[in-house]
């Protein structure tokens, strides 16, 4: 019975160690070794189209990255009954889905279609969002409440660009292969910071340790995409 007892303890153990919750950042804005920039190249400036949303766009300009995203409204008559005169149309615009603000619309069989361009910024280079460049590959950084960073790495390709972040749970292996890493207790996580060298950190993204991707097309590129 005691064994018994004994494996089931040490059964529970180690699921809740293999279910630790973890986090992962880097000491310094990456790569620690490359000089900060202020600016994107005007190569890169311009318009993008999300792979497959053409209602969210990137526009890069030199000295900020911007997010727009089109939301769509549609309204039918009955909308506009039931609404008591919340929506009308003056001056060629749609007013009652944005406070004081009115929209383009058309109509088309009675329906009523109305498009919301909201702006956001994305990323815009300082001291506590550091920029890197390496060749075609930018690294975004963004400095935490604790002084670490979260990295980004930005890349142009021909027909557009191309944003990888890190998944840290599905990298974790090459995580633990950098030569200075440590762990410590944050916020109730397991939190891993690396200080990898040059050398190292060009390893990492060869060996894709960021995985995640969102590609944006330039627009005369995105309407040959399927």
């Amino acid at each position: 019975m005691k064994i018994l007892t004994t494996l089931f303890l040490l059964l529970v153990c180690y699921i809740v160690h293999a279910q630790e919750p973890t986090s992962f950042y880097f000491s310094e804005a990456q790569p620690s070794q490359l000089e900060t920039t202020s600016t994107f190249s005007p190569s890169i400036c311009g318009k993008y189209v999300l792979e497959d949303d053409s209602l969210t766009q990137l526009y890069i300009t030199p000295d900020s990255i911007y997010m727009q995203q089109n939301v769509l409204f549609i309204l039918s008559k009955k909308d506009f009954r039931k609404s008591k005169k919340k929506y009308y149309t003056k001056d060629g615009l749609l007013y009652g889905i944005v406070q004081d603000k009115g929209l383009p619309y058309v109509v088309q069989n009675d329906t009523t279609f109305a498009i919301y361009k909201q702006i956001n910024n994305y990323f815009t280079p300082s001291i506590t969002t550091p920029l890197k460049q390496q060749n075609k590959t930018y690294y975004l950084n963004e400095q935490t409440e604790h002084g670490h960073f979260s990295t980004s790495m930005l890349y142009h390709f021909g027909k557009g660009i191309a944003i990888y972040s890190i998944d840290h749970e599905l990298v974790l292996p090459q995580i633990q292969k950098f030569e200075q890493l440590d762990s410590l207790q944050l916020d109730g996580f397991k939190t891993y910071i690396a200080t990898p060298s040059l050398k190292d950190m060009n390893t990492f993204v060869q060996q894709k340790g960021f995985k995640d991707v969102v590609i944006f097309f330039e627009p005369k590129y995105y309407i040959q995409q399927d």
